[in-house]
């Protein structure tokens, strides 16, 4: 009886133990976990903020582990979802911010960087002379005021499909699409739609 008693007690202490590592290293607030198209690259997406502890709720961790190593914490906003191009040399990530709202962060794996794909979408969008002199701008927080719907990667390396949505300088709704290369920069196959 004893000797059950003992291994029952021990049995606990494991479990229990086990249970404090697993939730000190964020394994219970796992929201995500995908692998690059090629296979070299596993990200988790933790919806805390797990590289300090107490965990920030109000934050969350993204790690990628294999060929390409390393992690980011974006503070005050919530993932959204994020999607690897084909032959995983680019990754989008969406998240939103409390106050700015949707957040598109393009990581670009041959450069080694991470931008901030709203400011090159706007500029490629204004940059269409069609649309130049009827985009929104917000000059406090120096940006153009369009929303922006991530559809899908094409074939070609660095190419994406966005929706676009903004209320015009002469009021009315535009909507549409566009196909955005990110090597030079430039959009192309844009739809536009006005109400």
């Amino acid at each position: 009886m004893k000797r059950k008693t003992l291994l029952i007690i021990c049995a606990v202490v494991i479990l229990l133990l086990s249970t404090i590592r697993m939730y000190a290293k964020g394994v219970f607030y796992i929201e995500e976990k995908t692998v690059s198209p090629d296979g070299k690259t596993t990200t988790i997406v933790y919806n805390v903020d797990v590289t300090e502890f107490p965990f920030d709720k109000n934050a969350f961790t993204i790690k990628d582990k294999g060929y390409i190593k390393g992690s980011s914490t974006y503070k005050n906003a919530k993932f959204h979802d994020l999607w690897w191009s084909p032959d995983s040399k680019y990754r989008i990530l969406s998240l939103d911010y409390e106050k700015e709202g949707r957040y598109y962060a393009l990581d670009d794996f041959i450069h080694n960087v991470e931008c901030n794909l709203i400011v090159y979408l706007g500029d490629a969008l204004y940059n269409k002379t069609e649309l130049k002199d009827i985009i929104p701008y917000d000059k406090n927080n120096n940006r153009f005021i369009v929303e922006y719907n991530f559809k899908e990667w094409t074939d070609n390396s660095g190419e994406m499909v966005f929706d676009f949505n903004f209320i015009g300088r002469d009021n009315l709704e535009y909507k549409g699409s566009f196909i955005y290369n990110h090597t030079n920069q430039t959009i192309s196959d844009v739809q536009i739609n006005t109400k």
